[in-house]
């Protein structure tokens, strides 16, 4: 058992070692914690040990202060235990559901999130912390340029990849500034807000609310900020369409009062636009520290694939228009296959 996890389990439950188990579930590559499974007489326990020292002390902080901020709603796990002196692991009940399936979610599972999401933006802001992505949202237009010239610069020593993309890449970098600029010249008033998007991070409740897990970026942000990262996140833009964002916005704007927000559809379509061309910026970045990029699959789905569809939104206004590049734009090679 780790001595350091057991120690933590009996400083929050009283629990002596004999009295319960703990066992490491298998992690992802992507993973930067370590999530453990705690069994014992009480309620089925998640131990949640942070590993990466860059993210200390603020990612388990923001967690466990969530959990707190959170816990009468029943839309996040119970929080049980953090004290940064017994080392970075967070402590807190098992949250009973389902996740959500790798597939198109029902308008029933939209509406129950934009009834979660609704919540969190009732709790107002005062006394509340900044969120990890609006900490890093002054730098991405430049993080962005810079990783299109990594990939521009990579591209031209390569046989079989087109250099045809350069002049494309200026214009979509331009685009992403100008959304930038015009968020940045607006109010916007801040709320609590998720920063992991992925339906991985999203239980569907025995009570029927969308509950949430992940919570070590949470924090103050614009909400359409969320949206727009929930509809075009790498892992999931495929199996969400039109009439999907549709009924999520329909379902979260009716929980306003009649004059609150209504630039959110206009800031939501800017964060779009800006968030497509650093995805694609980031896979092509990505790409040119691969040794091999031609098995190389996004979520099921070869990247040269993963990559048009980006292109496409980057290029586009609407979803109407994505989805007419997606059939019109001629595929740009971007890596061998």
């Amino acid at each position: 058992m780790n001595a350091t996890i057991a120690q933590v389990v009996t400083a929050a439950t009283g629990w002596s070692s004999a009295q319960f188990q703990v066992q490491l579930r298998p992690p992802l590559t992507i993973q930067s914690n370590n999530l453990y499974d705690v069994m014992g007489p009480g309620p089925r326990l998640i131990a949640k040990e942070y590993l990466n020292k860059d993210e200390l002390p603020a990612a388990p902080t923001r967690e466990f202060l969530s959990l707190q901020l959170l816990a009468p709603y029943n839309i996040a796990p119970q929080p049980r235990f953090f004290d940064l002196a017994e080392g970075p692991i967070v402590l807190y009940e098992f949250m009973n559901g389902e996740m959500w399936p790798e597939q198109s979610p029902t308008p029933a599972m939209l509406t129950g999130l934009a009834e979660s999401w609704l919540t969190m933006r009732r709790l107002g802001s005062d006394g509340l912390w900044a969120s990890r992505g609006l900490e890093t949202l002054p730098q991405i237009v430049v993080n962005t340029g810079k990783r299109l010239q990594t990939y521009l610069e990579w591209a031209e020593g390569q046989i079989g990849v087109t250099t045809a993309f350069a002049a494309e890449s200026r214009h979509l970098l331009q685009r992403a500034a100008t959304a930038h600029e015009k968020l940045t010249a607006r109010p916007i008033l801040h709320y609590f807000c998720r920063s992991d998007p992925r339906f991985a991070n999203l239980i569907h409740r025995p009570d029927g609310r969308v509950g949430m897990v992940d919570w070590e970026d949470a924090g103050l942000h614009d909400p359409a900020y969320a949206i727009a990262g929930f509809f075009g996140h790498a892992n999931q833009e495929h199996l969400l369409t039109a009439t999907d964002r549709a009924v999520f916005m329909a379902a979260y704007r009716a929980g306003l009062a009649a004059d609150e927000d209504p630039e959110l559809p206009a800031r939501v379509a800017l964060y779009e636009r800006l968030l497509s061309v650093a995805w694609l910026a980031l896979l092509l970045g990505a790409g040119c520290n691969r040794p091999d990029q031609r098995d190389w699959q996004v979520h099921h789905m070869p990247v040269n694939a993963k990559l048009h569809r980006f292109r496409a939104r980057a290029l586009s206004d609407s979803y109407a228009e994505f989805e007419q590049k997606l059939m019109t734009l001629e595929p740009i090679p971007f890596f061998p296959t």
